[in-house]
């Protein structure tokens, strides 16, 4: 039998870092390991007219940033044509 608290055991390289039993996990505030885990976010600013109709600005440079941004995140990126066409 493996006592996952003894620092000693194979599966340990100290004290500070061994395995342990299911349980809670303590995480800072600050840490990013989570944050935005397999997500990208692109907003994109649209406009009225007068005549009424609505145009979305430059939506080709947000497609390219959310290409840029899902190669990052190792995600595969949606191709321009189709984000501008969405």
């Amino acid at each position: 039998k493996v006592d996952l608290d003894d620092p000693t055991t194979p599966f340990s390289a100290s004290a500070d870092d061994c395995l342990r039993p299911f349980g809670p996990i303590e995480l800072y505030p600050t840490s990013t390991v989570l944050n935005y885990g397999q997500s990208l976010f692109e907003g994109l600013k649209a406009f009225r007219r007068e005549d009424g109709t609505i145009v979305m600005f430059r939506p080709d440079m947000n497609a390219r940033r959310m290409a840029s941004g899902a190669r990052r995140f190792l995600l595969p990126a949606v191709d321009l044509e189709t984000f501008v066409a969405a």
